[in-house]
């Protein structure tokens, strides 16, 4: 299944946000939110994903 242009660029964002495959980042573009792709693209704008993925991952048990 052929992504549109947009798509991959989204695609691109969700793979070096979270460290995630193809396949992964696919799945997960399908739950991700327009605004959430916001945040992502601001977050790799301002140099800080390693910053967020580590609040976004931790889980307090």
């Amino acid at each position: 299944k052929w992504l549109k242009p947009d798509k991959i660029d989204n695609l691109e964002l969700v793979k070096e946000y979270f460290g995630f495959g193809n396949e992964k980042a696919k799945e997960a573009l399908e739950v991700l939110t327009s605004e959430n792709i916001e945040v992502i693209k601001s977050k790799l704008a301002e140099g800080g994903m390693e910053k967020s993925n580590e609040r976004t991952h931790r889980r307090d048990g």
